[in-house]
């Protein structure tokens, strides 16, 4: 409050009102141009997400860049899509020579074979034109077994009845043969059709046949499948170089320790094994589990992941042998181009970036051409050489170029954003420059988790933790199988003979089916695909 000199003093003074008023509105503009400017800066951002949800919920799921002319001009290609018409095709596909041939024999009517005028029957001429068409005849069969039975004569002082063994099932008491649970099995976890579906599909065949008596039957089919995934998990250990990823996974089965249904598939790959598991959680602690018993000689691990904190966390905590994580470019790929996506006006500089890490790609790739394992880096080629040494120039120049970008004080929010994530993994991100072995990206593990959000997607996931669990056994089978070039769906189907065989129990032999253990007349039996499920090939 003034004092009354002070109001003295103003009323002398007019000019002194105006001042405190120019000083008044100036601070209340600046706050003003303050506050806009964080208003636009807030808005810049809402408005790069609202880009970036658009483009993830309705533009198209592809990562793949435009090529260097096609950024420069929009102009399109004269060329139509597909195969060029005068281009070399690649000829009729090779059929399997063990499909059953059914001869057809079509003839000319007899009438239109005689000649109106003089009566005469035309002869045949030459050879009869032969052509082949491609069909699938579906048919279902009851097997009706009979056990005779005989009498024993009494020499022995008594007779007694002898009758044949009851014939192999998986379990007892089931009336489905094992082409039945192959056909629910396959179509569940290859092809990922639901359960409810299969059952339709078999109905006009085979009647009604309730989901959950199949679901039951999976729950004893289950245990079989544990000594084989335990060969598998076994082998994989001894190796030293991982992919890993991991996927949500819905298990609706209420747990007293557990919120939600939200569960998670781990995929973990190696150069001989595919394996999956499944946890509650994300955290470090599943990783613990699932290297449990990895091969203490080992001096070093390698594996090849996103950023995700728990592989981080793990690979500080691992205290039996070094754990080196190599990032995934693919993913840092990605980042600039959400960034683009988000931010039109910052779209060039971030091409640029795309176009390095492309550069990066290429010139790796000519250096693998000439890269030879079994010898140290020092003692490659000439031509090895020379790629080593442009990649080392170009992820140098790459790392200058972030330096200078960050010590920049004007840079964007999102540019700061991608390059800070970029300097925070260099190391992990180059670790294949030393180690040509190791992956630039992470996409092997991406692919081969697909199978599971096939599945998620199509039948949302498990009913029951048990049910989750035989899931993951059933992908490490097939992704394994497939790995060693050999037909799963075959696989699982002389899997589960040899468990009917064995009085409902899982093989004796385990590595009959265990695929580093097979002997190669065995691997080429199960290359060849199973065309027909009879009587014969089923045991009967």
């Amino acid at each position: 409050m003034l004092s009354l000199n002070e109001n003295s003093l103003i009323a002398q003074n007019p000019h002194l009102i105006c001042n405190q008023q120019i000083n008044l509105y100036k601070s209340q503009h600046l706050r003003a141009v303050v506050r806009l400017a964080e208003l636009e800066k807030k808005n810049s951002i809402l408005e790069g997400k609202i880009r970036d949800l658009n483009k993830r919920f309705y533009g198209k799921k592809s990562e793949k860049q435009k090529s260097k002319e096609t950024l420069v001009s929009e102009n399109p290609s004269p060329k139509n899509r597909g195969q060029q018409l005068g281009s070399k095709g690649h000829g009729r596909t090779l059929r399997p020579e063990t499909l059953r041939i059914k001869e057809e024999i079509l003839e000319i009517p007899e009438k239109e074979r005689t000649c109106s005028t003089c009566h005469l029957v035309f002869p045949e001429f030459g050879k009869p034109e032969v052509s082949e068409i491609l069909e699938i005849e579906v048919q279902a069969y009851k097997r009706v077994i009979s056990r005779t039975k005989v009498i024993t004569c009494n020499c022995n002082g008594h007779s007694k009845i002898l009758t044949p063994p009851p014939a192999n099932r998986l379990f007892p008491k089931t009336i489905y043969g094992v082409s039945i649970w192959h056909k629910f099995i396959t179509n569940k976890h290859i092809l990922s059709i639901p359960t409810e579906r299969t059952c339709k599909e078999l109905k006009p065949f085979l009647g009604k046949i309730a989901p959950g008596t199949i679901d039951g039957g999976y729950k004893i089919i289950s245990p079989f499948f544990d000594p084989l995934l335990k060969a598998f998990h076994d082998k994989q250990m001894q190796e030293d170089y991982f992919h890993c990823d991991e996927t949500y996974w819905k298990v609706f089965e209420k747990l007293l320790d557990k919120a939600n249904y939200q569960w998670y598939m781990w995929g973990i790959f190696s150069e001989s094994v595919r394996c999956y598991h499944f946890s509650p959680n994300r955290s470090t602690k599943n990783l613990h589990k699932i290297f449990l018993g990895l091969n203490e000689t080992l001096k070093e691990i390698t594996i090849v992941s996103d950023r995700y904190s728990a592989y981080k966390c793990y690979a500080k905590e691992e205290l039996r042998l070094l754990v080196i994580l190599a990032f995934c470019w693919a993913h840092v790929r990605r980042d600039f181009l959400n960034e683009a996506n988000s931010y039109p006006h910052l779209a060039t500089w971030m091409h640029l970036w795309v176009e390095s890490i492309r550069d990066i790609y290429a010139i790796n790739k000519n250096r693998l051409k000439c890269w030879k394992p079994s010898i140290p880096l020092s003692e490659q080629s000439e031509e090895f050489q020379k790629h080593h040494k442009a990649l080392g120039e170009k992820l140098l120049a790459m790392k200058k170029e972030m330096e200078s970008e960050l010590g920049k004080n004007n840079l964007h929010t999102a540019q700061r954003k991608v390059l800070k994530c970029l300097q925070n993994h260099w190391i992990g991100l180059t670790y294949f420059y030393e180690r040509p072995y190791i992956h630039l990206d992470n996409n092997l593990a991406e692919r081969e988790v697909r199978i599971c959000v096939l599945g998620r997607k199509n039948f949302y996931g498990s009913g029951s933790v048990w049910s989750a669990e035989f899931s993951g056994k059933i992908y490490s089978f097939v992704k394994t199988y497939e790995l060693w070039g050999l037909d799963a769906s075959k696989g699982i189907f002389h899997y589960l003979l040899a468990c009917s065989e064995n009085g409902g129990q899982a093989p004796k032999n385990i590595n009959d089916f265990v695929p580093w253990e097979m002997s190669e007349e065995r691997k080429s039996f199960f290359r060849e695909p199973m065309n027909s499920m009879t009587s014969e090939n089923i045991g009967a």
